[in-house]
């Protein structure tokens, strides 16, 4: 959640900006998805030039690492890998839109959109951010015709094969990256040992989604989007 979910600039002071999402078209949102982040980071980037984003499930742990810090710094990102690779998580339409096959994300590990570390450096924002925001307000693109995001089967063989699901702007972020770096995910991905948060109580993420909702919701019905404030 942009408006509500806890994010750390990396500045001097803690500072969360607020978002108004009225000024951003609304195929920005993507389907089955309340709210996108993709918004948030290019705003804060923008203003501030780094960004510490944890969706609002996580919380903070421990301080965050100097050298995980100095790494984000040095080569513009960090992010942290899931156990299934681009191509069991994403719909094919998507690498259609961007031109890319398949099979060059069999063995392509996924990283979380939901805690990362960017900063606003030259690549970042034209190689990562600008492809993944057009992919994010274009509804082909990021919630094509038969996506969904539950449903998924894993245990398709081999792995690597499409499960179903669609992970949207988690996808989109994983196909870009794909991209970016030749199909290595060594370059900016960062292991467990170096997590410096973990996941809060699922009363708390409850409580707070439902105070969301009653001041913004979007709601997809037959591929149009409702709006209520």
């Amino acid at each position: 959640m942009c408006e509500s979910g806890p994010s750390l600039v990396l500045n001097d002071i803690l500072d969360v900006p607020q978002v108004h999402f009225r000024i951003w078209p609304t195929s920005g949102r993507t389907r089955g998805h309340i709210l996108n982040e993709f918004c948030f980071l290019q705003e804060v980037l923008n203003k501030v030039g780094a960004v510490l984003w944890l969706d609002i499930q996580y919380t903070f742990k421990k301080r965050l690492p100097s050298h995980l810090l100095k790494r984000a710094e040095r080569d513009g990102l960090v992010m942290w890998k899931v156990d299934h690779p681009t191509s069991s998580l994403t719909h094919q339409k998507m690498f259609d839109y961007f031109r890319v096959s398949q099979v060059y994300y069999y063995f392509h590990r996924m990283v979380e959109s939901s805690h990362l570390i960017l900063y606003n450096t030259e690549t970042v924002h034209y190689r990562l951010m600008l492809p993944w925001v057009r992919c994010a307000l274009t509804l082909d693109c990021i919630a094509p015709i038969g996506s969904q995001r539950f449903g998924c089967r894993f245990n398709k063989k081999p792995l690597y094969r499409y499960s179903g699901c669609h992970r949207y702007d988690m996808s989109a972020l994983n196909v870009v990256l794909g991209l970016m770096y030749n199909f290595d995910s060594h370059s900016y991905a960062a292991g467990d040992k170096d997590k410096f948060f973990g996941l809060v109580k699922q009363e708390f993420v409850s409580k707070t989604l439902q105070h969301s909702s009653r001041e913004n919701t979007t709601q997809f019905t037959d591929n149009k989007v409702h709006e209520t404030t």
